[in-house]
């Protein structure tokens, strides 16, 4: 069972980042709104050239490269690598969370990949597309429907994306300007599907503390950033669903203690 763990972590792994490596092409390509599909092969973002395909192997292949252009030398973004390996250590932890079971890895690394993608454009972009929202909330509700409740899962997405939304409306209406954004809010419905009721109140929970440290963080080291600068909340909220997602599956009797009923 040891040999065998280890081939199909490795086969995980490897699963995972080669997904890391196509939303790096995503990354690049949505914002610039260039086709996905062609060219097929990855290309320098600065000289233009292809990729050679021996180069092109992810998380190796920037190590190899050292971190630049094999043409022209110019730096590759570190969160080309960054993504690939988070990627690549999400497939594996997404086999530990399947116990082995194709189906449920699929839909557990889907789930989270989308989260975690979302994340990356959160931060770099401060906007979201459309399309990771859409494929995300499928994903979830193909794990609701095999896995899960309905009855759960709508009280997660009314009481993740609902208050959410009364956030976002309060703020607006009150500061005459945007708080939330609308891809926080969206991506409330996947999370609250695949969460279910009381996971999604402690992704929000978690959540909120993580963004409220890091705006502390970010005032204290950047002085010149004003109190209405926007920030990333997604991965957060990315970061957040996977915390409660493991302690749920691997320390259900925490929520047993903290939650003495059941929605």
């Amino acid at each position: 069972m040891g040999g065998l763990f280890f081939v199909l972590s490795l086969l995980a792994f490897a699963w995972g980042s080669i997904w890391g490596s196509f939303a790096t092409v995503l990354l690049h390509r949505i914002p610039r709104k260039i086709s996905i599909f062609s060219p097929s092969r990855s290309f320098c973002p600065s000289c233009g050239n292809l990729i050679p395909a021996r180069y092109n192997i992810p998380i190796f292949g920037f190590l190899i490269l050292r971190g630049k252009c094999f043409f022209c030398k110019s730096p590759i973004p570190f969160y080309y690598f960054l993504i690939e390996l988070l990627s690549g250590i999400l497939g594996f932890l997404s086999l530990e969370f399947s116990h082995f079971s194709l189906l449920r890895f699929f839909l557990i690394f889907f789930f989270f990949w989308s989260l975690l993608v979302a994340s990356f454009f959160d931060f770099i972009f401060l906007a979201i597309p459309d399309i990771l929202i859409l494929f995300s909330t499928s994903v979830s509700i193909l794990y609701m429907l095999i896995y899960g409740s309905v009855r759960d899962s709508v009280g997660g997405v009314l009481v993740g994306a609902g208050v959410f939304f009364i956030v976002k409306s309060l703020y607006k209406i009150i500061r005459k300007k945007e708080g939330l954004g609308e891809g926080d809010v969206f991506f409330m419905v996947p999370v609250g599907i695949f969460s279910g009721f009381f996971g999604t109140i402690m992704v929000m929970i978690f959540s909120s503390f993580l963004g409220a440290v890091f705006f502390i963080v970010r005032r204290i080291f950047s002085k010149d950033i004003g109190i209405s600068q926007p920030i990333p909340f997604i991965p957060f909220i990315f970061i957040s669903c996977f915390i409660v997602y493991l302690l749920a599956t691997r320390y259900s009797y925490i929520f047993g203690e903290f939650f003495l009923f059941q929605f």
